[in-house]
């Protein structure tokens, strides 16, 4: 699997790892997710 970055806090995660959410964002917990949005 590829190293991915979260679209809040920019740290690289396995992609495995991520949540996904549309074609192009990624996010590493639902904090970031929260704060994104």
């Amino acid at each position: 699997m590829s190293n991915v970055k979260c679209s809040h806090c920019q740290l690289e995660f396995d992609e495995s790892v991520m949540i996904k959410e549309a074609p192009n964002l990624n996010f590493c917990c639902n904090g970031c997710q929260g704060v994104y949005h």
